[in-house]
């Protein structure tokens, strides 16, 4: 969960490991920001809040630090996130209020990256705490078994709901 100009947001992704890079399947977020003035634009500020927030997952994409200074001058120093990188599904979920609205931009940034470290824990093993995550253990037997298991879940599946794992991100 995390939270900032008055408004709480809380993610659960679903993941698995494909070609040693984390697949996101689904994102879910629940978001209290008060009355819900415009809630197609709110939902629409999640999904590229959540978007923007997948950059600091990526090898290339995290802003870096050198001596105090920032690493990258422009953005031909900086890679942007992929559509092949963004959840397939992103459920934006707005919790019911009557109290004054709040702001919805930029909260659902910072939610992403520990959501995807966590669900990545529980399908790998590995705890991943520091960004941007530039390995995957590709040899491990584990992470090769579960993202097998994972693609034949996927299709065997009757509902999306039991194809992948999840974590929720806490801040």
């Amino acid at each position: 969960m995390h939270e900032c100009f008055g408004t709480a947001v809380g993610l659960a992704v679903d993941v698995s490991v494909e070609n040693g890079r984390p697949r996101i399947h689904r994102a879910t977020a629940a978001i209290d920001l008060g009355l819900a003035v415009n809630p197609l634009t709110i939902e629409s500020q999640v999904q590229g809040g959540l978007a923007f927030g997948l950059i600091q997952l990526m090898a290339k994409g995290a802003i870096t630090f050198k001596d105090g200074q920032v690493e990258q001058r422009n953005f031909h120093d900086f890679t942007p996130a992929y559509m092949k990188d963004a959840p397939v599904t992103v459920d934006a979920h707005i919790v019911p209020s009557t109290e004054a609205p709040t702001g919805c931009g930029e909260p659902p940034v910072p939610v992403i990256a520990p959501a995807v470290a966590n669900a990545l824990f529980r399908l790998t093993g590995k705890r991943y705490r520091s960004l941007p995550i530039v390995s995957l253990c590709r040899n491990n037997r584990r992470t090769r078994l579960m993202s097998a298991m994972t693609v034949v879940r996927r299709r065997a599946a009757t509902s999306e709901s039991q194809t992948v794992y999840s974590a929720c991100s806490w801040l």
